[in-house]
């Protein structure tokens, strides 16, 4: 269908819709240098490791990274139910995230949101789809990835905002799609829709977001691609949390779409707006089909971070027009700095701040907001300057961040997209046609000083998922989970002891958040204090008991285990040994243990000598562990009645009488022909086939520690009858093991 003429008073009257586009944060970060925190005083498991993992195979360094700032990683996705975890980023960037926020298994994926404990400015976002993780780490102005990189391996990535591409403030509207030849479908065109905020709370707007086969593949595959998405939709959410908009995206599909980038994301925007140009028609049907208010496509352009039509007339007439592009971040840092609800929000009617806007968008107050100072920022809306990074807020005047306001009466793009939200959301009628009951009999129980579980009934059959908000003071509530469709429970953990929560949830599905739910409270247990109670370490030597030739090297394995209860600090245990040397101090935290090894000379005469190490610590009884050496200087007796006989054409068999050893015991016999060992054994007997000739027998007797005692006897073999013999004669010769 050619452009619809009934929506040309709205361009008019806008003076044109421009297309925006977002460019990349700049300026650069100092190094952090991380130190360890811990929980609630419990240590926070480590998600991280690179044990046996090789750093110098692994994909190149990607052109955002600062330069050696990039490792391989396993990823412990198990631990994503965690309330705190300890991220070993670089080795002298460690730090404790701690929970605020984890949707909990919706749709296939699992978002776990928190910030780095002790670090105001600071936000994490680690996404799991399957075993595929994407995340974003932001401490200051520092800006960290984690992205999948097949064979089971993720990488962690430091950014260089400096490395994104440069924005030229290239604005068009949508005579230049028309112009182009673009045509859309305006079926969905209607009259201006009038917002109000007060009576469209708790809004739910359908996001599509499809991706090309370039981006799928840059990200190592299907669940690598949605996993970076999904991540990117639950800051976008996290953002109207912070900001205090009653509005979440319901990410309604993901898809690929056959299409190849250009490079130009201009070009790729005309493309997917354009319903019959033969270029993503598809993607038309499955808005239709999944009713998805916005559209997202996710591409490997690298003309900028992102592109969107920006909706300066509030009205579902712009329905045609609510698309964007972001860039896959294969280049870029775009998805993991809130690029995509950047231009979801230039769908919703948002500008950037002033200083680099020509219009104001859906209403005069539509800007962003930036302060452009040393520990300054600036909100998602706004264009990047010195000292302000890109924080998870649109700008407020209500809503303060590090004790400065996020926006002012003139810039605010929370309340214009409280009056803007009604009319996204009806950009397209929702596959749900109502909203779900809201569940009730919420109650909560406490199971710990950290943790209480909440369950409630589940009334309705068409549910999306619930959200559940907490409170400590029945006023100020905040979402702590969402949980996925006919989930009746749910842990909340990492809380204070002796504390009372209250909890409320609501069911949500496309067309809309149901009402609350009943309030159930509970009170977590009072913390037991645990006193520090230091046991005996537990050291172990062995082996305990060792035969050995005289003067000869002995080596001990020594372990040491502090047993101290898990409340105790840390303990220096030195370690000495019975012939007064200091083997070596360590530090051990409760229930912690040390392999190391001991040499030491057995005695140079035969007997038996004891031989000890002792564990020494302040506030600890000594521990000593022996171990006896057992010197053995004497031989076994020579083998006896040594016989070689030849039993077939050119077969020898040889025999012998066992050896005895009053020592450490008859180890083997050698048996030697001409000289050359021809083989070792524990029985009293060997057949060989020499060939034909006159040969000596060597048999030689060895105890466990080398000691050797022989016997010889000769034989010619090759005689045509066969059945030639002869026995050796009883003298034997003290060897030493060679």
């Amino acid at each position: 269908m050619k452009y619809n003429k009934s929506i040309t008073a709205a361009f008019i009257m806008t003076a044109m819709m421009p297309v925006v586009q977002t460019p990349a944060i700049a300026g650069d970060a100092p190094q952090l240098i991380g130190q360890n925190h811990a929980q609630n005083g419990r240590s926070a498991p480590e998600l991280f490791d690179d044990i046996g993992v090789d750093q110098t195979s692994h994909i190149s360094l990607p052109a955002k990274a600062v330069a050696a700032r990039n490792r391989a990683v396993q990823v412990h996705t198990d631990l994503m139910w965690s309330d705190a975890l300890t991220l070993t980023l670089f080795d002298d960037v460690v730090v404790t995230a701690v929970r605020d926020r984890l949707i909990d298994k919706v749709k296939g994926s699992t978002t776990w949101i928190g910030h780095v404990e002790g670090e105001l400015d600071s936000a994490v976002f680690l996404t799991i789809r399957g075993r595929t993780m994407s995340g974003t780490v932001r401490i200051g102005e520092d800006l960290y990835e984690i992205n999948f990189r097949g064979n089971n391996l993720h990488e962690i990535t430091k950014i260089d905002p400096g490395k994104n591409p440069n924005f030229d403030d290239d604005a068009k509207s949508v005579e230049d799609f028309i112009a182009a030849g673009g045509e859309i479908d305006s079926a969905t065109s209607s009259e201006p829709l009038a917002a109000n905020a007060e009576t469209n709370a708790g809004t739910v707007i359908d996001v599509m977001v499809v991706y090309t086969p370039n981006a799928r593949a840059n990200a190592s595959g299907q669940s690598g691609i949605e996993a970076k998405i999904i991540n990117a939709v639950a800051m976008a959410n996290q953002a109207y949390l912070n900001s205090q908009i009653d509005m979440q995206i319901n990410l309604v599909h993901m898809a690929e779409v056959s299409y190849t980038e250009s490079g130009s994301m201009s070009t790729s925007l005309q493309d997917i707006t354009g319903t019959s140009d033969g270029k993503m028609d598809a993607v038309h049907s499955l808005r239709n089909q999944y009713g998805a208010d916005q559209v997202v496509l996710i591409t490997t352009d690298t003309s900028a971070c992102g592109t969107g039509y920006l909706m300066s007339n509030p009205s579902t007439s712009f329905a045609p027009y609510a698309f964007s592009i972001v860039h896959d971040d294969s280049r870029y840092s775009c998805l993991s700095n809130h690029t995509l609800a950047h231009e979801l929000g230039h769908n919703q009617g948002d500008h950037h701040d002033r200083s680099n806007a020509s219009t104001s968008g859906a209403y005069e107050y539509s800007y962003g907001y930036r302060l452009c100072e040393t520990g300054g920022f600036r909100t998602v809306m706004s264009y990047s300057c010195s000292g302000g990074v890109r924080v998870g807020h649109f700008s407020n005047p209500n809503v303060i961040y590090n004790g400065e306001y996020t926006g002012t009466s003139a810039d605010d793009n929370a309340r214009s997209m409280s009056n803007t939200k009604a009319i996204v959301a009806a950009f397209r009628g929702s596959v749900d046609t109502s909203t779900p009951t809201a569940p009730s009999n919420l109650t909560a129980s406490a199971l710990s000083d950290t943790e209480i579980v909440i369950n409630w009934a589940d009334n309705s059959n068409n549910e999306t998922g619930f959200r559940l908000e907490r409170s400590a003071d029945s006023v100020n509530w905040a979402e702590v989970a969402v949980v996925d469709s006919n989930v009746s429970s749910f842990t909340d953990n990492g809380l204070v002891a002796e504390t009372t929560y209250q909890y409320r949830a609501r069911a949500y599905n496309s067309n809309g958040n149901s009402n609350y739910s009943n309030i159930g409270s509970a009170t977590t247990d009072a913390t037991v204090v645990e006193t520090c109670i230091h046991n005996a370490p537990s050291l172990t030597l062995a082996p305990t008991s060792v035969y050995s030739q005289a003067g000869a090297s002995i080596t001990f394995d020594v372990s040491l285990t502090n047993g101290d209860s898990s409340v105790c600090g840390v303990t220096t245990f030195t370690l000495t040994s019975s012939d007064g040397a200091t083997l070596g101090s360590y530090s051990l935290s409760a229930g912690s243990y040390i392999n190391t090894s001991w040499s030491t000379n057995a005695p140079l005469a035969d007997g038996i000598a004891t031989k000890s190490v002792t564990a020494t610590a302040a506030e600890h009884n000594d521990v000593t562990q022996s171990a006896t050496i057992i010197v053995d200087g004497t031989a076994p007796t020579a083998p006896a009645n040594v016989t070689a006989a030849e039993k077939r054409k050119n077969q020898v068999a040889i025999s012998w009488n066992s050896s005895t050893d009053s020592g450490s015991g008859l180890d083997h016999y050698a048996v030697m022909r001409d000289g050359v060992l021809i083989a070792e054994t524990g029985s009293t007997n060997y057949n060989d086939k020499p060939g034909s000739g006159t040969f000596t027998y060597t048999v030689t007797a060895f105890d466990k520690v080398g000691n050797a005692q022989s016997s010889t006897t000769s034989i010619t073999v090759g005689n045509s009858s066969g059945g030639g013999s002869n026995k050796g004669g009883g003298k034997g010769n003290n060897d030493k093991k060679k």
